[in-house]
C-alpha cells in the first residue's frame, strides 16, 4: 500500500469512501465535494476523508480495516442526536435500549453484549476522543460539536485491548479553534419536542484556544400512561463540555477536556405480544394488561412513574508531542457514572412488583503511545500501553406491592393456601409476599487491567505492505455480591411435604453471599491478541487486502441476584455449611471470549463513482450470554458463534447536484455450539436479532443558488431482514416474536449567505413498526412483552453560525 505518512492528508484527487473492504455504510459515508476540470466541464469528485481510530491520522483509502465514518454534514443532515441514532446509516451497527435509557446494547455484525448487567462489560468498544467509555449508560448523550463518528467493525482488539472483540464506535469531537467562531441551534418537534444547543470557540492568547458548549434536548412521551402518571419514552438530557487547546510550539498540542452530562427521563414501556395464562388472574384482581392485538397501540399500564436518572462527568487530558523521528502520544482520563433506575417490574396495572438499580462507576484510564514519523524509513511501528482501573458498587433489589400477595395466591389455583401454609408452620398471617418483603443487594466490583500493544507496516514495495501487530492484555477483577433476602416464603422446603407444587412460587431465591471460604469471587485473564495483513495497491484506483486478527473480552461476572455457585462448587459449598434452602446452582460468571476474523477485500474509487467489497469469516468462542427467563437472568457461554458474510458499499454522483449511496450487509449467522443454553440446545440454530441481510441506502441533492443560498433534500433507507427477536425454545411464544425493518428518513434545508440554516426533518416518517427485544413476563409464565421502536417524529430546526 502507498504510504501517506509525511505526506499531506487529502493529496490525491481520485478519492475513496471505503476504508476497509465493504466497509461505507452508505448513508453514513463522509462525503465532501471537490471540483476538477475535466476536457473543459467541471466535474463532482468525492473527497478524501480522514480517520484516526486506528491510532494513526490516515485517510481511508490508505486503511485497510473495515470502518464505515458519519462526518458533521451526514449528522446535521439525518438530524443524529446520540449514538443509537447512528444505526439509520451503518447497516452492520444495531443498538438497542431496553429496560432504561441506561441499559443499551451496541451490536457489530451480529456481535455485542453488556447491557443489562454492570458486571458484563460491552464486546464492542466506545471511545469519544480517545477516551473508553466502559458502560452504556455513559455513552448514549447527545453527541456535542461532533466532527465524526468512526466505525470499526470486528474484532479490534490489538490496538484496544480487552473489550473490543466484536468492534470499536469512535467518536471524534471538534478541537478549540484560534478564531473566535460558534453557533446557535433550536428546533421544535411532534410531541413537544424542542431542542438548544450552543457553542463558541475562540483565542485566549496566542498560543491557548478555548471552546464552550452546552445543550439541553426535551420531548414528552410517546407511549400514553393509561394509568395514572406521565406518558412513557419521553427524552430530558442536557450536556455541558468545555476544553482547551494548549499550542506552546509548532511540534506540540496539549488538550484539555472536561464534560458533564444528565438524563431523566421516563422510560421504557413495553408492550404485550402474547398474553398467558395467567392473565385472567390479574383481570380478576382488577389489573389490566396490554392487548396482545394490538401491540403498537403505544400505550403503558405501568404503576407509577418509572425512574432513569444518569449523571456522568470526566475530564481528560491529551498531550501529542512530535520528536525528529516519532510522536508521544498521552490521554489520560478520570470518568464518574451515577445511575439510578426504579421501574414497574410487572409492567400490568396490578401493584405487583417493582424493581431498583443504584449504580456508580469510577473510571481512571492512562493511554500512552509512540508512534513513529520518518517518512523515509521502509517502516512504520506504533507501541503503546493502556492502563484501565475502575470500581463499581451497585446497590439494588426488588419490592413487592399491595397486590403480590393476592396474586401468587391465586397462582396456587386456591385462595388462602398461603394462609394455610402460614398455619401449618406457625407462621403469622399475612406474612408470605406481604407488601413488606423486599430484598437489598449490594454488588462491588474492581478491576484492574494493562495493555501493551505494538504494531509494524513494512512497506515491502510502493504498492505493498504488510502488517503485524501484538496485544498483551491481563485483566483482574476482584468481586462481592452480598443480599438481605426478606421472602419467608422463598426459605422454606417443600420437599417431601406434598406441597412441591408450590415450589414454581418460590421465585426469589435465598442466595449465596461472595466471597466466602469457597469463592474468592477473582478472575485472572491474560491474553496474547494479534493482526496480520497485507495490502496491496493494484493501481491507483484500485486497492486489496487480505487480514487475520483476534480479538478478546474479559470475564465477566454476573452483579446480580441471579448469580449461583458453579455445580462444581456444591459439594465445597455444602461441606462448608453455605448452602441456602432450595439451593440451586448456575453461573457466577462467564469465561472470556476469543473472537477471530479472515478477511479479503477489495476497494476501487474513481472521480464520481466508489465501490467496495468485503468477505469476512468472523467466530467468536465462549460467546458471553445473558439469557432472562421471567425471574432472572441466566449468564453463561455459547461454546461457538459463527457468521461469514459480504459487504458491499458503492457511492456514485451520476450528475454534479446528486449522490448515491448503498451499503449492504449479507451475513449467515449460526450457533456453531450452544448446548447448555437456558432454552435448550441451540447448536445449528441461527442466533436471533442477527438478520442475515441489513441495507442503507441515501439520496441528497444539492443546489447551489446565485445569490449564495445552498440547499439540499436527503432521504435514507434502512432495511433489515425479517429475524427472531431473542432466543427461545421451539414452542415458546417467545420464538414468534419477529423483527423486519423498513424505515425512512429524510431532511430539507437550506443556507443562506449569512450563516442561517433552517431544516425540516422527519425520522421514521412512514410509521414503520417493529420490535428492539421481547422477554419473558415477569413471573407471568406464557405471557411475552416487547421494546417496540419509536413511531414517526418530525420538526423544524434553525441554526445560525457565526
Amino acid at each position: 500500500m502507498k504510504r501517506t505518512t509525511g505526506r499531506p492528508l487529502g493529496a490525491k484527487t481520485l478519492l475513496t469512501l471505503g476504508a476497509s473492504v465493504g466497509a461505507l455504510c452508505a448513508g453514513s459515508l463522509s462525503i465532501a465535494h471537490a471540483q476538477v476540470e475535466t476536457e473543459g466541464e467541471e466535474v463532482k469528485t468525492l473527497n478524501t476523508v480522514t480517520i484516526t481510530a486506528t491510532k494513526r491520522e490516515q485517510t481511508l483509502q490508505d486503511v485497510p480495516v473495515a470502518v464505515s465514518v458519519v462526518d458533521d454534514s451526514v449528522i446535521e443532515q439525518a438530524q443524529i442526536q446520540d449514538i443509537s441514532d447512528l444505526q439509520s446509516v451503518v447497516p452492520s451497527l444495531r443498538v438497542t435500549t431496553l429496560q432504561s435509557s441506561a441499559q443499551t446494547n451496541f451490536v457489530i455484525r451480529g456481535f455485542g453484549n453488556g447491557a443489562n448487567n454492570a458486571g458484563i462489560e460491552p464486546s464492542v468498544g466506545v471511545f469519544i476522543d480517545g477516551v473508553y467509555r466502559s458502560r452504556s449508560a455513559a455513552q448514549i448523550a447527545d453527541l456535542p460539536n461532533v466532527q465524526r463518528v468512526e466505525v470499526l467493525r470486528g474484532p479490534q482488539s490489538t490496538l484496544f485491548g480487552k473489550n473490543a472483540s466484536a468492534g470499536v464506535i469512535s467518536v471524534v469531537t471538534q478541537e478549540p479553534q484560534f478564531e473566535f467562531g460558534g453557533s446557535v441551534e433550536g428546533g421544535i418537534s411532534n410531541y413537544n419536542g424542542y431542542y438548544l444547543k450552543g457553542d463558541v470557540t475562540g483565542p485566549l492568547t496566542d498560543n491557548l484556544a478555548f471552546s464552550l458548549s452546552a445543550g439541553t434536548n426535551q420531548r414528552d412521551g410517546y407511549v400514553e400512561k393509561v394509568t395514572e402518571g406521565d406518558d412513557l419514552n419521553d427524552r430530558d438530557r442536557t450536556n455541558l463540555r468545555g476544553q482547551l487547546l494548549f499550542t506552546p510550539t509548532e511540534n506540540s498540542k496539549f488538550r484539555l477536556i472536561a464534560d458533564y452530562s444528565t438524563i431523566d427521563e421516563i422510560c421504557c414501556a413495553v408492550t404485550n405480544t402474547t398474553n398467558g395464562a395467567t392473565a385472567p388472574l390479574i383481570q380478576a384482581l382488577g389489573g389490566q394488561l396490554n392487548d396482545p392485538t394490538d401491540p403498537f397501540s403505544y400505550t403503558s399500564l405501568v404503576n407509577g412513574n418509572p425512574v432513569n436518572e444518569v449523571e456522568d462527568m470526566g475530564i481528560s487530558f491529551h498531550a501529542d508531542v512530535d520528536f525528529d523521528n516519532f510522536t508521544l502520544t498521552s490521554i489520560t482520563a478520570y470518568r464518574e457514572n451515577d445511575r439510578f433506575d426504579d421501574s414497574d417490574a410487572d409492567y400490568t396495572s396490578l401493584d405487583i412488583l417493582y424493581a431498583f438499580n443504584d449504580t456508580q462507576i469510577e473510571t481512571f484510564t492512562q493511554e500512552l503511545r509512540l508512534a513513529s514519523s520518518n517518512p523515509e524509513s521502509r517502516f512504520d511501528w506504533l507501541v503503546g500501553a493502556f492502563i484501565f482501573n475502575e470500581s463499581i458498587t451497585q446497590n439494588g433489589g426488588i419490592r413487592s406491592a399491595g397486590d403480590t400477595r393476592n396474586y401468587i395466591d391465586g397462582l396456587t389455583g386456591t385462595f388462602g393456601t398461603l394462609s394455610g401454609v402460614e398455619a401449618a408452620l406457625g407462621i403469622p398471617d399475612g406474612t408470605f409476599y406481604s407488601a413488606s418483603t423486599f430484598t437489598d443487594e449490594v454488588g462491588t466490583q474492581d478491576n484492574d487491567a494493562i495493555s501493551l500493544f505494538g504494531q509494524l507496516d513494512f512497506y515491502v514495495t510502493d504498492r505493498l505492505t504488510l502488517t503485524g501487530g501484538l496485544n498483551f492484555t491481563q485483566d483482574e477483577k476482584e468481586t462481592s455480591y452480598t443480599t438481605v433476602i426478606n421472602y419467608p416464603f422463598s426459605a422454606i422446603d417443600f420437599t417431601g411435604t406434598g406441597l412441591e407444587a408450590l415450589q414454581p412460587l418460590q421465585f426469589v431465591p435465598q442466595f449465596v453471599d461472595y466471597p466466602n471460604s469457597v469463592e474468592d469471587g477473582e478472575s485472572d485473564d491474560e491474553e496474547l491478541t494479534w493482526t496480520a495483513r497485507a495490502a496491496f495497491d493494484a493501481t491507483d484506483n484500485i486497492n486489496v487486502y487480505a487480514s487475520a486478527a483476534t480479538g478478546f473480552k474479559a470475564t465477566s461476572w454476573n452483579l446480580s441476584r441471579d448469580s449461583r455457585p458453579f455445580p462444581e462448587d456444591q459439594a465445597a459449598i455444602e461441606a462448608a455449611g453455605l448452602d441456602q434452602p432450595n439451593q440451586t446452582y448456575g453461573t457466577r460468571f462467564a469465561d472470556p471470549e476469543e473472537s477471530m476474523v479472515y478477511e479479503l477485500g477489495i476497494k476501487a474509487s474513481f472521480p464520481t463513482f466508489a465501490v467496495n467489497v468485503a468477505i469476512f469469516d468472523q467466530t467468536i468462542e465462549n460467546f458471553q450470554s445473558n439469557i432472562f427467563t421471567g425471574t432472572g437472568f441466566v449468564l453463561g457461554n455459547a461454546e461457538e458463534q459463527s457468521t461469514q458474510g459480504i459487504e458491499l458499499d458503492a457511492t456514485w454522483t451520476p450528475i454534479e447536484p446528486l449522490t448515491l449511496t448503498f451499503a449492504g450487509t449479507f451475513m449467515d449467522p449460526v450457533y456453531d455450539s450452544f448446548e447448555n443454553s437456558s432454552v435448550g440446545d441451540l447448536s445449528g440454530e441461527q442466533p436471533s436479532g442477527i438478520h442475515e441481510t441489513s441495507i442503507s441506502t441515501s439520496a441528497t441533492y444539492t443546489k447551489d443558488f446565485d445569490n449564495g443560498m445552498t440547499g439540499f433534500i436527503r432521504a435514507d433507507y434502512l432495511y433489515e431482514s425479517e429475524v427472531q427477536v431473542v432466543d427461545a425454545a421451539e414452542g415458546d411464544p417467545l420464538a414468534d416474536v419477529m423483527r423486519e425493518v423498513n424505515t425512512v428518513n429524510g431532511a430539507i434545508g437550506v443556507t443562506f449567505q449569512n450563516g442561517l440554516e433552517a431544516r425540516v426533518w422527519g425520522r421514521n416518517i412512514f410509521d414503520d413498526e417493529y420490535y428492539l427485544s421481547a422477554f419473558p413476563g415477569v413471573i407471568q409464565p406464557g405471557t411475552v412483552n416487547a421494546y417496540t421502536n419509536a413511531p414517526a417524529t418530525y420538526g423544524i430546526s434553525l441554526k445560525k453560525t457565526f
